[in-house]
């Protein structure tokens, strides 16, 4: 959480192994988004800002049973599609996180009881994704699953910001309908944007369920993706499960897409 623009200088609270300074931040709203995911407002310290890179993430840290808990969140916008609809963003006063919740998992049932005024650890930001590279003119292609969504949130803001003329696709991976993450937002920005499309699949459809079903496989990556001949300056990015992640760019590989054109965003 490095000082940005001209912020006041501050000292470090605390520091974790891997040398990430933490703040104690406080949480400002809490939001469902769905059954099992919820969106937090989150406010620096007084004195303090941190204007976060498109794709980047932080690390939250919270004491379990006397273990030390450590897991990174990517930052989001409070909504898709309206990326400016709070200012504090950016003077970098606030964040705001989208968290699924895991009733077994080690940090997500404390931040299932958090509630407006509570405090929360969190790190400067960190990662890895160079935001020029949204600046080519190829095809940009999301795979996502679940919570590997989150990402994509700041790309698909970029593009709107920008007022690309670029292609913008996403795949998105889910269980079931429910977990499908602001899918109201998704279908907004497609019909509204004649160079966004968005493609669901799901891997427990419903009776009712009329598109593509399973996991990301070869037949689902060449019907979405182009095949490259290794000089296109399209940008394709995966996130969700490592092994969903590892998959979606083996697959790029596979049917021609260079290092240069392809971005992993591992936690």
């Amino acid at each position: 959480m490095l000082p940005c623009g001209i912020c006041c200088s501050y000292k470090p609270c605390n520091c974790c192994s891997l040398g990430l300074v933490y703040r104690c931040c406080h949480v400002e709203s809490v939001v469902p988004i769905n059954h099992d995911t919820k969106l937090l407002c989150v406010s620096l310290p007084p004195g303090t800002c941190m204007c976060v890179p498109v794709g980047y993430h932080v690390h939250i840290r919270h004491e379990v049973e006397g273990v030390m808990v450590d897991r990174s969140y990517t930052l989001v916008h409070p909504s898709l599609g309206s990326p400016d609809t709070d200012h504090r963003l950016s003077q970098g006063k606030v964040f705001y996180l989208m968290i699924k919740i895991y009733k077994n998992g080690a940090l997500t049932p404390w931040i299932d009881s958090l509630k407006p005024g509570d405090t929360i650890e969190v790190s400067q930001y960190d990662g890895n994704f160079n935001e020029s590279r949204l600046a080519g003119q190829g095809d940009l292609i999301m795979y996502a699953a679940g919570t590997g969504f989150t990402p994509m949130v700041g790309l698909i803001n970029h593009c709107i910001s920008q007022n690309t003329d670029r292609k913008v696709k996403l795949m998105f991976f889910n269980k079931t309908e429910d977990d499908i993450l602001w899918r109201e937002h998704l279908d907004s920005i497609s019909v509204k944007h004649e160079w966004f499309t968005v493609q669901y699949v799901l891997s427990e459809p419903g009776s009712n369920w009329k598109g593509p079903q399973g996991r990301i496989r070869p037949d689902l990556m060449e019907s979405f993706s182009p095949h490259s001949d290794g000089k296109t300056d399209d940008l394709i990015c995966a996130c969700g499960p490592t092994p969903f992640t590892k998959t979606v760019i083996q697959l790029a590989k596979d049917i021609g897409y260079g290092d240069d054109n392809l971005h992993a965003f591992l936690g």
